[in-house]
């Protein structure tokens, strides 16, 4: 799964620095993938990436909190307070 697409130039840089046991972990797990290590470090970044963003616009609420948070919804909708 490779995050560049073939219309993008990648122009960007970033500098890293790594202890010795991170740079051998990085270049093992990207021969094991068949990538270079800055690829790999780049889709690891990116996926990761990904992950925090969805973390923020999601939500898990148990059925007492959702019912809660529907009625807020449709009182809202209707211009009427929750309560």
């Amino acid at each position: 799964m490779g995050i560049a697409t073939t219309d993008e130039t990648k122009s960007k840089k970033f500098n890293l620095r790594a202890t010795p046991k991170q740079e051998d972990l990085i270049r093992v797990a990207a021969e094991r993938r068949g990538i270079d290590v800055a690829d790999f470090i780049i889709e690891s970044a990116c996926e990761k990436a990904k992950q925090t963003l969805a973390d923020q616009t999601r939500f898990v609420l148990d059925q007492t909190q959702w019912d809660l948070f529907m009625d807020a919804v449709q009182c809202a909708a209707s211009g009427h307070s929750p309560n």
